[in-house]
């Protein structure tokens, strides 16, 4: 596992719902912005990634216990991909995070 020190889930629920939704402000602020094409990127490599394992969005969404459509509208860019699924995506289909984060260091 690639983040088994890590303990998301202690961090206090107010707390973490803070830090999954920072506003464009605080974003820009922290890294600048993250152009269109960077965006598709990234989720074209979720995409990528999750085919290259053999698996369905229907077997992605079972085994992070979401429904098929989150992971359909995370890969589209329509929904937020929170942290804590990032990190169970990067250990299902066995990439590291620098794997994905690759498109935004060009």
């Amino acid at each position: 596992m690639f983040f088994k020190d890590f303990y998301f889930s202690k961090v206090p629920f107010l707390r973490r719902k803070r830090l999954n939704s920072l506003s464009g402000q605080a974003k820009s602020n922290i890294g600048g912005e993250i152009s269109d094409e960077e965006r598709k990127s990234f989720f074209n490599q979720l995409r990528a990634a999750r085919i290259e394992v053999n698996l369905t969005q229907a077997q992605v969404s079972e085994r992070l216990g979401k429904y098929q459509s989150y992971i359909s509208k995370v890969e589209s860019g329509k929904k937020r991909l929170f942290i804590e699924d990032f990190i169970r995506l990067c250990e299902l289909y066995n990439k590291p995070p620098e794997y994905f984060y690759s498109v935004f260091s060009k």
